[in-house]
């Protein structure tokens, strides 16, 4: 299985981003019912790589975010630690692909699988490079 990303806005990634949505173009996109499931599932995921960095909210340019960089994953999909932010704030709108695996619902991972999930970290690390290097 593929590994995707989800929740990477052309404000939040440094150098080349124009195959990015702009985070502002998004805002509003969820209704609250799916804005709530999609948190649900976020908040399975498992983190995977911390970073000790706290980022502007690219919308508001006031609120300080920390770890917003940091990220997390279920197996199936990769995202940063912020995104469950902007979700909850914004109800920002996400790709069709992932809101049908959201709809379908989060995995529930036992501790074994959460575990081989953090030993996996590397092949996360190059999908989300992959993905913000804009190719």
């Amino acid at each position: 299985m593929t590994v995707r990303v989800v929740g990477l806005f052309r404000e939040l990634v440094r150098g080349s981003t124009a195959n990015l949505p702009g985070a502002s173009e998004l805002v509003g996109k969820l209704s609250e019912e799916v804005a709530g499931q999609v948190l649900r599932y976020l908040g399975e995921g498992v983190p995977i790589i911390d970073v000790m960095e706290a980022n502007l909210d690219p919308i508001d340019g006031r609120t300080r975010l920390s770890g917003g960089p940091s990220i997390e994953t279920n197996g199936r999909w990769v995202w940063r630690n912020d995104l469950r932010y902007f979700v909850e704030k914004y109800r920002l709108g996400l790709p069709a692909e992932f809101l049908a695996d959201v709809a379908s619902g989060a995995p529930k991972l036992s501790v074994a699988e959460r575990a081989q999930l953090v030993e996996r970290w590397q092949e996360f690390r190059e999908a989300y490079s992959h993905a913000t290097s804009g190719r």
